[in-house]
Parts: structure tokens; sequence; C-alpha cells
């Protein structure tokens, strides 16, 4: 089910406004749900159907199919559907992890919440970090048990059935985890990306030139994306090295980044040069794209995720970002971190600290380390 298409939305920043009514009244609505309601409901003991809320974030997602994976292991039969939001749902909706997808209408989240309650799952899981409309739903869609976190400052925890603490100084992936502990099941499946039969038989609508790396240089966050980018200087001496140990180039990013994918290109001036912009593939195209790479290197975002979850070689960037807490899950990917003290403060990935963002941490990785660390990888 898809409520409402994505492309209707131009950014993330479209949504200020409604951020804002999420913060100041979801918080206190779930407040007095809690007062009043003071719901403790054990689990229930036939469990037919799971519903799983992450309205955000694509490396998130990603991450989440380790959780999923954890519980079809446990629970084979149990009916697993994923509530996600207009950013998250074309990746979602390609994904055989999740027998239902639904998209959250955010301009009339009511239809949505008609919809889960016709689905009515016996156990809701909310992997949402700091959002109120997540809690909410999760609250009035007749789960018979829910469950979510306990973010510090964020007044979303009130109305769950049980609440976990959402942990700043272990991996996402650990914290989603620890919301399957009450259940008593045991976790540890990885991250993987595993296509419907349907969006396997569709056809990529670029064919790369072999060998190839991916780079992906920017970043989607809608408020500090500045502070985890690279320099360009730096990555035009990874793509110039990679172009002289004959890998073609590839930069990845979404539509809006083509303009910069050009002006990068037109600053890298060497006679061998082989570098193109695919940014804006769909992402069938680009999951085969990284699929298929030598290697990947990118900032802190969703493609180190995909691509670890995909089993290709990636090494992931961090900055004010730590890899401790954001990096990327898979038998072949490694990270940097920034050597700067105080560096890797973001908790959320897109968070920031005014005093600590003054911090010059993506500048302190250095493009010899950075290559170094590529022609490692490449010779495992």
């Amino acid at each position: 089910m898809n409520n409402m298409s994505p492309s209707q939305y131009k950014t993330k920043d479209y949504f200020a406004f409604m951020r804002l009514l999420d913060r100041w009244i979801g918080g206190g609505f779930l407040f007095f749900l809690g007062c009043v309601f003071r719901r403790r409901r054990p689990v229930p003991k036939d469990v037919r159907s799971v519903l799983l809320i992450k309205f955000d974030g694509l490396g998130d997602l990603v991450l989440l199919t380790g959780v999923a994976k954890d519980l079809r292991a446990a629970w084979p039969r149990v009916r697993l559907i994923l509530l996600c939001g207009p950013f998250n749902h074309p990746l979602a909706s390609l994904l055989s992890t999740f027998d239902q997808v639904v998209c959250l209408n955010v301009g009339h989240p009511l239809e949505t919440l008609r919809e889960l309650r016709r689905l009515a799952p016996d156990i809701c899981i909310d992997l949402g970090e700091w959002s109120r409309i997540e809690a909410l739903l999760a609250f009035f869609c007749k789960a018979h048990w829910t469950i979510g976190f306990h973010t510090p400052g964020q007044f979303r925890h009130y109305a769950y059935d049980c609440r976990r603490p959402l942990r700043f100084d272990q991996h996402e992936l650990d914290n989603y985890r620890s919301l399957l502990e009450p259940l008593n099941l045991p976790t540890g499946h990885m991250p993987c990306i595993e296509l419907t039969d349907t969006a396997r038989l569709c056809l990529p609508r670029f064919h790369p030139v072999t060998p190839y790396a991916v780079l992906h240089l920017w970043s989607g966050s809608a408020k500090w994306a500045r502070l985890k980018e690279w320099p360009f200087e730096r990555w035009r001496d990874l793509a110039r090295w990679l172009n002289g140990n004959g890998l073609m180039v590839y930069l990845t990013g979404g539509g809006g980044d083509q303009r910069r994918a050009e002006e990068f290109i037109a600053t890298c001036q060497w006679a061998d040069r082989r570098i193109e912009s695919v940014a804006g593939l769909d992402f069938i195209t680009l999951i085969r794209l990284i699929e298929k790479a030598s290697i990947a290197v990118s900032i802190d975002t969703s493609i180190t995720h995909i691509a670890a979850a995909l089993g290709t070689k990636v090494l992931s960037l961090h900055g004010p970002s730590s890899s401790k807490r954001w990096g990327p899950i898979g038998p072949r990917a490694e990270a940097i971190d920034s050597s700067v003290p105080g560096c890797g403060y973001m908790n959320w990935g897109a968070d920031s600290n005014r005093r600590k963002s003054r911090l010059k941490c993506m500048e302190a990785i250095s493009s010899k380390d950075v290559i170094a660390r590529v022609e490692a990888m490449l010779k495992k």
C-alpha cells in the first residue's frame, strides 16, 4: 500500500512546520495518553503479525532488515508489516524482507491509521528514535502489545507497553536489537538487501563500464550535511588514483546532486580521466551498480549501509558521526574516523552541536590515508 507518492515532496525541509508540531504537541499528547491509560500489557502468547515502524532514514531501513531477519528466524509464520515514510518507501517497496509495506500518508495520517487498525497487528515495534507521530500511531494501531525507545529529551516514550533506552554508546543496530530482548528472541542476523521477485526482473537503466568504483560525496541530511562532507580536493586525489589504477569512477547522489557532480568532474583535470555522474538513479539500478562495484567509498550516508548489506567492499568516512555508532555493518565494510578530539558527537546522524560543529572533523581525514586503505581493501 502506498498512500502518498514520495515524489510529491521536494526536500525534508518541506516538513519543517510539521516537525515543529510533532515536537511541541505530540510529546504532550503522549504524556496525557500515558497518564490516563498506563498500559503495561503482557506480550501476546499467539503472535501472528508484527508491525515494524520506521519512517525516516534509508540507512536505518537497511539496518532494520537485520532485526526483521531475527524475527523471521524465530517466528517463521509471522506476517511482518513495515510502516515506512515517503523517503524510505522507494527502497522498502523493493525488499522481500517484509510481507507488506505501508507508506505513511503524511498529509492525511488518519488514513494510514485506519489501514493499520484494519490490519490489527499483534505486536508493534516502533524503531523511531525521535519523532512523536510514530509513537502515536503505535498507540492507536490496535496492536495488542507495543514497544519503543525512550530517547532522552524527546518525550515520546510514555504510551508504550514496554520501553527501551536509546543508548548513544552503542551501534544503532544494537539499539534495534534491544527491542527484541523483552520478547526473549535471539538476535544477530546481519542487514541484507533481498529484492522481491518483481524487482529482480526489472532491467537496470544503466550499464557501467567495468571494473569501476563508486564514490558518494554528498549527504542527504536536511540541516547539517556540510559537516559530513569531505573536501573536494581529497575526492579528486582519490578519483585520480582510482583512474590511474584502471578503475572507472561513478559518482552517485540524489537527483539534486547532478549539478554539483558535474562541477566536481570539471575540476578533475588529468589526461586519463574516466569519471561519470549517475546521480538520481532509481533504486534498482543503484543497487545493481553498487553490488558489482570493485569498491565503494562514501561519507556517512545510506550508500555505505546499502553497499555493506550487499557484500560490496565499502569504506565509510566518519567525522562528526562515529563509525561505532553509525558505521556500515557487513563482511567487507570498513571505516575511517576523524582523529580530531571531540568528533563523533552526532547521535542521530543528522543532529549537531553548535560548539562542536566548529571542529574540522572531516578535514582531518587525509587523502593519503584513504587511498592507502582503499588500496589494501582492493588487494583482499
